[in-house]
């Protein structure tokens, strides 16, 4: 679907195929949240393949729906930022982002409560349409753009850019440690407490906590620690996450050491790993990058998460405990380190042939 979705994306205006996706998504889930209402009074009495069926129909939707709206995301950046203005604003949007998942956090688990967990859906088609006014505004004090960003080249190789590659590996290894954790998190969370709505309760303090603490290295601390240490910041994800897959693996697999490091995961991963990687992608030629991003930042996660989700699943069956399962992301996580210095260097090097190629013009 994503390939395709490119196709269709790439020769038009990236904030105008923004919009498309904010209004269309926003249509999907309400349609959704009808199908959700009409299962819940179907599943009183028995669940059956076709109920099966349909939710499973629901997730890949739910799933895709948010894809694309982060995908095209990043293509509106792309299309309207420098390099250089990236790195003025680039900490600014990841902070709105943080902020976001701070306020879903503290509101899902009572929203759950209150109007039940099908109200969770509502909520994202409100968010989406709240957010076509600012997409409006974006593509009306934009239109000066330069045309040649929106022109397709389908003679694009992206595989051969050696930038593209590794942004590739990366996504991949960030994934890998992702999957895991939330798979480790799940079993154990999903074991201590009663109900779902309790876990859902359990689970957005958590995400408000990240978000929080995302939200302050947005502020400026992620700023600060890229001019002090520049891309090679990037290393403290995966060594920070590391640390606590270490305590997981051989010391003790609790709620609250699980929780921990999936805190640190996600605020790290929503602040020094996605401005590492946006940082990064200025730095690969536009229409390279329009080719490339819907197999690095969609098809490779989805991928990714898929073969991992079935490893730690043929694992468990397998008798592997929880602190086996996290030796694996601990594995990612050295490899991950690695990869990220080898991609500073291949940025770095870019950028030089870039500034090379404007004092030759």
């Amino acid at each position: 679907v994503t390939p395709r979705f490119s196709t269709y994306a790439r020769p038009r205006r990236a904030v105008r195929v923004y919009a498309c996706v904010q209004l269309s998504g926003a249509v999907l889930l309400a349609c959704l949240w009808v199908m959700l209402s009409y299962l819940e009074r179907r599943t009183v009495h028995a669940v059956d393949l076709t109920t099966q069926v349909l939710y499973t129909l629901f997730f890949v939707c739910e799933d895709l729906t948010t894809l694309l709206v982060m995908m095209q995301n990043a293509a509106v950046a792309q299309e309207l930022f420098t390099a250089t203005a990236a790195r003025r604003v680039v900490g600014l949007v990841q902070l709105g982002s943080s902020l976001g998942a701070v306020l879903a956090g503290l509101t899902c688990g009572g929203l759950s409560r209150y109007a039940g967990a099908n109200s969770l859906v509502l909520a994202q088609v409100v968010s989406l349409l709240l957010g076509l006014p600012s997409t409006q505004y974006v593509a009306h004090v934009s239109r000066t753009v330069d045309k040649a960003t929106v022109r397709e080249d389908r003679s694009t190789k992206w595989w051969t850019d050696d930038l593209v590659l590794g942004l590739g590996l990366y996504t991949v290894l960030v994934i890998a440690v992702k999957t895991t954790l939330e798979y480790c998190y799940t079993c154990v969370v999903a074991a201590d407490t009663r109900s779902p709505e309790a876990m859902v309760t359990v689970t957005g303090y958590l995400y408000a906590a990240a978000g929080v603490a995302a939200s302050v290295l947005n502020a400026g601390g992620t700023r600060r620690l890229l001019r002090r240490f520049g891309l090679a910041v990037s290393a403290g994800y995966p060594l920070g996450v590391a640390l606590l897959l270490g305590i997981i693996c051989f010391k003790r697999a609790s709620v609250e050491t699980l929780a921990a490091a999936r805190a640190f995961d996600l605020a790290a991963r929503w602040s020094v790993s996605n401005t590492f990687k946006s940082v990064v992608w200025i730095a690969v030629d536009v229409p390279v990058a329009r080719a490339a991003r819907p197999y690095v930042e969609s098809l490779a996660k989805k991928a990714t998460a898929a073969v991992v989700a079935l490893i730690l699943g043929f694992l468990t069956h397998q008798g592997y405990r929880i602190p086996q399962l996290a030796s694996l992301a601990l594995v990612s996580c050295a490899v991950l380190a690695l990869v990220g210095m080898q991609l500073r260097s291949r940025y770095l090097a870019a950028m030089r042939r870039r500034v090379a190629r404007r004092s030759v013009a």
